[in-house]
């Protein structure tokens, strides 16, 4: 170590590759103890070639296709043989032709088997280095995963399921209300399918939960469409609309409608729902979301209702749609619940009113008092308008509330949900713009083929019989479009990262009757399980997650806890040799590891029943690969004033520097003369009899012999 007080220098050679934050973390107490750091380059080679990489996709599930990709660097242009193996059989054995600089090679794997195995890449020719020309890495297959596919009509998954089963993915039918509550229960999966499947049938609790599994998980979600999907099954305003990469709202100008909205506003609208919301403020949230969907030269009306109505909105046009945030905001809840009169005023507003279509939306949580509903019903349909109804919460008169919409020509919805309403009532304003539904015979037109979930189909796709009109999200990736009845392209199948995961949308069946003929392809089945495949999750979903990455000659490993591991002590180990763990955080723990020789390392974590393995290869030091420039170390060394040049050190004069060593010395003094007076006094060692020296046995005196030799002859 360097003397402490006094400055110094600190030269650093070779091949490096640094901890940023830890390089960072030294350049203040260096300089505070005035040291300089120097750094050198690593002497140059007459190493001619190298394979500097070898990588293959992350994460690699049992029966995928990926490619294995190597870089190899030679120093001029050459002919040599390549060789892939996997487990040191040979894949791939070829000569080519090496251009100067880097070069970069590939070889296909297909229908990976699940396990770990070790593919490495050589280059064979006449090199004074040898020991970079071969380099490994290791592939391990998860297995395929397990998929939730989740349809309200049990034939379509059934049917779906097959085709993944077929595919070696295994799968799981759920019904809408058996979709997870928490969003743990989401881990027992790693995809999931939503087959025609409406928003309403899905709480908006069990929504969010599968919008937070795609953003934090990493799940893998396919929307797949049909009558019930996209803005006819409600989607708007929803976390189904959010995730997918195509919006529900349709992208053409809508037609002139008059809507008059009939809401309950009697005492038990004012439940919470939520910390700070209530059922009124919901409706209010609804409605104002409803009206931004309408043409800016369409009618508005808004009749509230408990005992009586109370029309805070007249019938007029909605230029600025502040207008209705304004009458909506002097509404409290009391009362009690008579709708009849209420559906009166509706109908009273709209007698006379020509426009396209003429609507009326009765929302109710509550029963209401008996009237003659069919008579008002039948005046209302004599008027040529159309009445839907929404029932929302336990205590809500369903059956009433039912036959009104039935009666009125128009659409029940019911549920408990009341977060539900906005996407309820932003589905009946778009209806009234018109059907969002295309039906008959259309072309599908490839719009890009670069996704490799695509690989297999057809040139040109058979015709669909059907499809719902959406809009493309500007981040969203147009891989198939199709003409709607104007000649115009719409979205057919689009996807996008949205967060951790990656979603999937098809604006067609993909097991119902308008691709029909889609089905009949005998790579139709591979279309699904290429895309699950893809979109599986590209980030570890346990609740004991081990990273390991190589930095310069060693190892770093991670190790994250959540769930059930949460608050345990981890262990971790290579081979039979335990590994230190270093606390960054309260589940978030590192170790490195340096190995002393070439060959594979497997990397075990457990956490309590828990437990995690990486296996990863290393084959030859880091100054024989491709030398990355060490910016953190580069950094440190400008901080402090160093060089980075070998004559600039050499050229730096040497000093001495006095170092107080006194008090050392002076104990080893007084420990040397303790210890003469002790063999001084205590005859401890005696001092050993020599032979004369020939001066004195001339003198006069007989020489001594010692006992045990023998005298000399005479």
């Amino acid at each position: 170590t360097l003397p402490w007080g006094e400055p110094g220098r600190i030269i650093i050679s070779g091949a490096t590759s640094s901890d940023p934050a830890a390089i960072a973390a030294l350049a203040e107490p260096l300089a505070r103890r005035r040291i300089i750091v120097d750094t050198l380059p690593p002497a140059e080679t007459n190493d001619t070639l190298r394979v500097s990489a070898l990588e293959a996709p992350a994460p690699i599930y049992a029966g995928d296709t990926v490619a294995l990709t190597g870089i190899v660097h030679a120093t001029t242009e050459t002919r040599a043989t390549l060789r892939f193996e996997r487990d040191g059989m040979v894949l791939v054995e070829q000569q080519v032709a090496l251009v100067a600089g880097d070069n970069r090679v590939e070889t296909m794997l297909s229908d990976l088997a699940e396990g770990a195995a070790e593919y490495s890449l050589t280059v064979a020719a006449d090199d004074a280095e040898p020991a970079n020309n071969t380099l490994s890495t290791i592939v391990d297959a998860r297995p395929a995963g397990k998929v939730a596919v989740i349809a309200s009509d049990p034939t379509r998954s059934a049917a779906f399921l097959d085709w993944l089963t077929s595919q070696a993915i295994t799968g799981e039918a759920l019904e809408p209300k058996q979709a997870p509550y928490k969003l743990e229960d989401w881990k027992a999966f790693d995809g999931a399918v939503l087959l025609d499947v409406p928003a309403i049938a899905l709480t908006t609790q069990q929504q969010e939960l599968l919008e937070s599994a795609v953003t934090d998980q990493g799940l893998g979600l396919l929307i797949l469409g049909g009558p019930n999907s996209f803005g006819p099954g409600g989607y708007l305003e929803t976390p189904l609309d959010r995730a997918s990469p195509l919006s529900s709202r349709v992208p053409r100008d809508a037609p002139e409608a008059t809507l008059v909205f009939v809401l309950d506003r009697s005492g038990s609208m004012q439940q919470p729902v939520g910390a700070t919301t209530t059922r009124l403020d919901i409706a209010k949230q609804a409605t104002l979301a409803a009206v931004r969907l309408l043409n800016r030269n369409s009618q508005v009306g808004i009749v509230v209702f408990d005992s009586d109505p109370n029309i805070v909105l007249p019938l007029q046009r909605i230029d600025d749609p502040a207008i209705a945030s304004t009458a909506l905001s002097n509404v409290d809840p009391g009362g009690g619940t008579s709708l009849y009169p209420g559906l009166k005023s509706a109908l009273d507003m709209l007698t006379g009113v020509q426009t396209p279509a003429r609507h009326i939306i009765v929302m109710t949580d509550g029963l209401s008092q008996p009237a003659d509903f069919p008579g008002l019903l039948a005046d209302i349909r004599a008027e040529g308008i159309t009445v839907s109804s929404v029932s929302i919460g336990k205590g809500a008169e369903r059956t009433l509330i039912e036959r009104i919409a039935r009666l009125g020509g128009g659409t029940f919805h019911a549920t408990d949900d009341f977060a539900a309403l906005p996407s309820i009532l932003s589905q009946e304003a778009m209806l009234l713009s018109g059907s969002p539904i295309e039906q008959g015979i259309t072309q599908p037109l490839w719009a890009a083929r670069d996704e490799p979930f695509l690989r297999g189909l057809p040139a040109q796709m058979p015709p669909i019989e059907g499809f719902v009109l959406t809009t493309p999200k500007p981040e969203a990736s147009l891989s198939m479009v199709v003409p709607d009845s104007k000649g115009e392209p719409m979205p057919l199948l689009a996807s996008w990262r949205y967060g951790a995961g990656q979603v999937l949308a098809l604006t067609t069946e993909a097991a119902g009757p308008w691709s029909q003929q889609w089905q009949a392809m005998p790579s139709y089945p591979a279309l699904w399980s290429q895309a699950i495949r893809q979109f599986l999750p590209g980030v570890e979903r346990g609740d004991l997650a081990l990273d390991v990455i190589r930095r310069g000659d060693g190892f770093t490993a991670n190790l994250t806890l959540s769930g059930a591991a949460t608050g345990l002590t981890p262990t971790l180990s290579v081979g039979q040799e335990p590994l230190p763990l270093e606390r960054l955080g309260p589940n978030q723990f590192t170790a490195t590891y340096y190995p002393t020789d070439a060959g594979q390392y497997r990397f075990v974590a457990t956490a309590g029943d828990l437990t995690a393995q990486s296996t990863m290869a290393m084959n030859y030091p880091a100054h024989l690969g491709t030398l990355v420039p060490d910016n953190a170390l580069r950094q440190l060394t400008a901080a402090t004033g160093g060089s980075f040049s070998a004559t600039t050190v050499r050229d730096i004069p040497a000093r001495w520097t006095l170092l107080q060593f006194w008090p050392a010395w002076a104990a080893l003094a007084l420990a040397l003369f303790m210890a003469e007076l002790t063999i001084r006094y205590t005859g401890l060692i005696r001092p050993r009899r020599q032979n004369p020296s020939p001066q004195q046995t001339n003198s006069g005196r007989r020489a001594q012999t010692p006992r045990h030799e023998p005298a000399p002859a005479v």
